[in-house]
């Protein structure tokens, strides 16, 4: 039993230390399981009986412990001024009122929906009634989108990257001025399609460098927010989610501990975040997320 938990770690801490890599593209998607790996190391805890199995527990524990940890601190107490929204609707959504009805509830200020075809804004007609901003690129795979705003939005831009496009604007929340994006990088489902992940990300991240502030970032990046690829918008921003936790939004059909966070919201240091949560079950395979801030 000793050696088998000695293997059983070992292959933790290397798995661990590989997910800190981003090339060869497929060593980053061992990171993304830290959580998992963290409540797999308290179930083995009692089973550490040497120095061996010990140095190798503390070692796994560090490593994932220092990507998650400083999600829970930080965040801004206060009142909520505006709320942001992200959800990705599922193109093949068999519940797309659901959705509607969600949004209807939520009554966000900025909404960025992904996964967007024509037949989901013909159930949304409602919700896009309330909203005068809009930007809409439906479309018929995977990644289609929409901007919503209950303020009108200015300065529209569309931003091609190789990639599925972006969308830049500029609404106003709380009275103030804020500077959009919505994005949704391809999946890393292979070299190519990581490649350009990766080539979105960083034209994300040279985007916000010189981009008006406050601003706000959201989208389903395909990343957990402690990935070494997402590091030119960490560069540039924040992430929502600091003093709120992890907050696993895919799959949503998975418990908790089991899903991942690849559903982002990142704001320039000026934006005060007093609110950062997971929504409801939509029809979805991600889960929505909510953000209170105040500019």
């Amino acid at each position: 039993m000793t050696r088998a938990i000695r293997w059983i770690l070992g292959a933790g801490l290397l798995v661990s230390l590989l997910g800190l890599v981003s090339e060869p593209w497929w060593l980053e998607l061992f990171g993304h399981a830290r959580v998992s790996y963290l409540l797999l190391g308290l179930c083995l805890l009692p089973l550490v009986r040497e120095r061996a199995a010990a140095v190798l527990w503390m070692s796994c524990l560090v490593i994932n412990l220092a990507c998650v940890l400083p999600l829970y601190f930080g965040g801004s107490p206060g009142l909520a001024r505006g709320k942001l929204l992200l959800c990705n609707a599922l193109a093949q959504n068999p519940t797309p009122e659901l959705v509607r009805d969600f949004l209807l509830s939520e009554q966000a200020d900025v909404v960025v929906l992904l996964e967007v075809r024509p037949s989901l804004l013909e159930t949304l007609a409602p919700v896009l009634a309330q909203y005068p901003g809009q930007k809409l690129l439906p479309r018929s795979d995977n990644f289609g989108m929409a901007l919503l705003s209950k303020r009108e939005l200015t300065g529209v831009q569309v931003l091609e990257s190789g990639g599925p496009p972006t969308i830049v604007a500029d609404t106003l929340v709380g009275g103030h001025k804020l500077h959009v994006v919505a994005a949704h990088p391809m999946p890393p489902v292979g070299g190519a399609h990581a490649r350009l992940r990766n080539q979105t990300v960083a034209g994300l991240g040279e985007h916000l460098r010189g981009c008006p502030r406050p601003f706000a970032l959201l989208g389903d990046l395909n990343n957990t927010p402690w990935s070494p690829s997402l590091a030119p918008i960490r560069d540039q921003a924040m992430t929502a989610r600091a003093g709120f936790g992890v907050l696993a939004t895919w799959p949503s059909a998975l418990p908790n501990f089991l899903r991942i966070a690849i559903d982002q919201c990142f704001v320039s240091p000026d934006v005060k975040v007093v609110d950062c949560r997971v929504g409801p079950l939509v029809g979805s395979d991600h889960l929505p997320l909510i953000v209170g801030v105040t500019l």
